[in-house]
């Protein structure tokens, strides 16, 4: 089985910036497997979204999208 220790988060603003922070997240799902988070995470980039993945179990953001334009 896999660790669903893995939160995907899609938001419209680049969370590496302090801009736009107190916005909502447009999606938010916890408790993932990482293939899962992962898919997640590509799948809202294509979309147009900044997507992140975070271990829940340490805060660290392990994966982080640009979103995809064109």
């Amino acid at each position: 089985m896999h660790d669903r220790t893995y939160q995907a988060v899609a938001t419209v603003h680049d969370p590496l910036t302090d801009k736009g922070m107190n916005e909502e997240p447009v999606h938010d799902r916890v408790n993932l497997d990482r293939i899962k988070a992962l898919k997640l995470a590509k799948l809202w980039s294509e979309q147009g979204y900044w997507s992140s993945i975070y271990n829940q179990l340490t805060a660290e953001c392990v994966e982080c999208y640009a979103p995809k334009r064109g």
